[in-house]
């Protein structure tokens, strides 16, 4: 009794030619004892070599798949034994959820093939069909194809939205299920979001559903509906997404500093990840705002500067745009472009940008303009030039390329896969503001010893002599005063590149009583670095004189985070 070949691959179940069938019967072990002989097999001791399929149910389902399926029969084996099992339905492949000996309960695909035969295939070994009367032989099976068993989804709104609104989808069910199908049948899901739902209503067929949109980050993901009995139901292609949007709400506060105040974003459907966002405030070359934390629900970031000349600006308001991307964009700019190329897009340059000195830094320039205006960016290093522009190879048939070998090439990824990056923005979101802008004065020293540069011509006028009052005031006057050398009134007091700071001596710093006191002082300027040695040592108390440190809650933060 000879047998086919073994099938060797898992396309090969359905190819009867190669499908091994065991010989099935019931034989008696015979067992040999040294020096004994034979020993004498009882009539009940046999061994059943049975690989049988007897039944399966149900026998019908959806040709979407996913219904769940049990197989019922001998000799199937089990995970303990092997590894190597195959289950086949709807012409193709099924997901295992449980085997053992007897039983093994699968999950259906979707259908590939119009077959209706049910397989089990253990180490490439298949399962005789024993599914005729009295477990004879007979045909096994589960079909789908033109049966009337899928479930078909007829409505879904609304089609796009946030956590915590309501979907309701209606779906019509075969004849005779309407009543079977319970809430715990169901399962609904956004993609591999679980959509937590209930029943409202049943109409003849048809099944009406609520469930409440879950948390996830704006994507538009497919819709999956499971009525147990049956299997996935069908949808319709204008049906079958849901788009979770990218809301953006608000920015607190909504003014601040010309650069480095720290803001949070409000609005729905913010990635966990900050670094996927990239925030433009303006439309300048340098115009973020960098994310630090993020949720579902908020971003907070920290704003960039305004400009770099920072003594030119005036008050502005910004449009403020949220863009959230498949990659860290907020890190690195380069990952919203694609592979570069060598040559430059020629005649379509519609920002002319200089003194660039990286591609990473020209890929900035074009992410901050305005509503993703920048479609691409050239790059020629031996220039630092950066030329912009508001189309790309991918898009402009007429576009031709100049190419010029020292040139790099790069266009948004969003240029060939929309769906990389999803953006909101809001009008007149955030405004600069002088008024609450901190602003330096001086910068100078109190030495933390005496250092001979530093020493004037004055006696008896350091600050063990100082009495705080009228007494010390004229010390400096006839002899030039070094560092907490008494008090003085003007610079000429003032010994080499010392100057003569009010509210600056080493004993009134740390006292509000004694603020009037002024004192010769090493200014932090060019001025003050003119001799050979280091006038700033380590242990030297540096103070920054600053005329305002913005508004009423920008101090009450400096003076409880003063190293921020």
């Amino acid at each position: 009794m000879s047998q086919p070949p073994l099938c060797t691959e898992v396309r090969d179940v359905y190819e009867t030619a190669c499908v091994v069938r065991p010989f099935n019967f019931f034989v008696r072990p015979q067992l040999l004892v040294t020096s004994k002989g034979f020993g004498e097999a009882q009539a009940d001791a046999t061994l059943d070599t049975r690989f049988e399929i007897h039944s399966v149910s149900p026998t019908v389902g959806s040709e979407e798949g996913g219904c769940r399926v049990t197989v019922r029969g001998v000799g199937f084996g089990s995970s303990a034994v092997t590894s190597q099992l195959i289950i086949a339905a709807l012409g193709t492949l099924a997901d295992v959820i449980s085997w053992t000996p007897s039983e093994i309960v699968f999950t259906s695909r979707k259908m590939s093939l119009n077959t209706d035969l049910i397989d089990v295939n253990t180490n490439l070994i298949t399962a005789e069909h024993m599914c005729g009367p009295g477990n004879t032989k007979g045909p096994c099976k589960h079909g789908a194809f033109g049966l009337g068993f899928t479930p078909n989804v007829i409505a879904v709104s609304p089609a796009a939205g946030s956590a915590g609104d309501v979907l309701t989808i209606a779906v019509d069910l075969p004849p005779g299920y309407i009543s079977q199908v319970s809430q715990q049948d169901v399962s609904l899901y956004l993609g591999t979001h679980v959509c937590s739902h209930s029943i409202t209503s049943r109409t003849g067929n048809t099944l009406s559903l609520q469930c409440t949109v879950p948390v996830f980050e704006a994507s538009t993901v497919n819709l999956r509906l499971n009525v147990i009995q049956l299997g996935n139901a069908k949808f319709p292609n204008n049906l079958a997404t849901f788009t979770q949007n990218l809301v953006f709400t608000s920015i607190t506060p909504n003014q601040g500093s010309i650069g480095g105040s720290t803001v949070v974003i409000t609005g729905k459907g913010f990635a966990p990840n900050a670094s996927r966002h990239f925030i433009r405030v303006g439309e300048q070359d340098w115009g973020v705002c960098d994310p630090v934390s993020s949720s579902y629900s908020s971003i907070t970031c920290r704003v960039n500067y305004k400009n770099f000349d920072q003594d030119s600006q005036s008050d502005s308001q910004e449009y403020v745009e949220v863009t959230l991307w498949d990659a860290n964009v907020a890190l690195d700019p380069m990952l919203a472009f694609g592979q570069g190329s060598t040559g430059c897009m020629r005649g379509y340059d519609t920002w002319r940008t200089y003194n660039c000195m990286s591609e990473a830094e020209c890929a900035l320039r074009c992410l901050s303009k305005a509503n993703a205006g920048c479609k691409s960016f050239e790059f020629r290093p031996r220039y630092q030039r950066c030329f912009l522009s508001d189309r790309s190879f991918t898009t402009c048939s007429s576009c031709k390329n100049q190419g010029w070998l020292d040139c790099r090439y790069f266009e948004r990824r969003t240029e060939t896969t929309a769906s990389l990056a999803v953006s909101a923005s809001l009008s007149n979101a955030w405004s600069f503001k002088r008024s609450l802008t901190p602003n330096i004065e001086m910068v100078y020293a109190h030495t933390a010893g005496t250092r001979q540069s530093l020493e004037g011509m004055a006696i008896n006028c350091g600050a063990d002599a100082a009495d705080l009052g009228n007494g010390n005031q004229n010390c400096c006057s006839s002899d030039s005063c070094g560092v907490n050398e008494g008090r003085c009134t003007s610079n000429s007091q003032c010994a080499s590149q010392l100057i003569c700071v009010s509210f600056g001596c080493s004993w009134s710093s740390d006292s509000a009583s004694n603020l009037q006191d002024s004192c010769c002082a090493l200014r932090g300027s060019a001025d003050g670095f003119t001799q050979q040695e280091p006038l700033w040592l380590p242990g030297d108390d540096i103070f920054v004189r600053v005329s305002s440190l913005g508004s009423t809650s920008d101090v009450a933060a400096a003076k409880l985070n003063p190293g921020e």
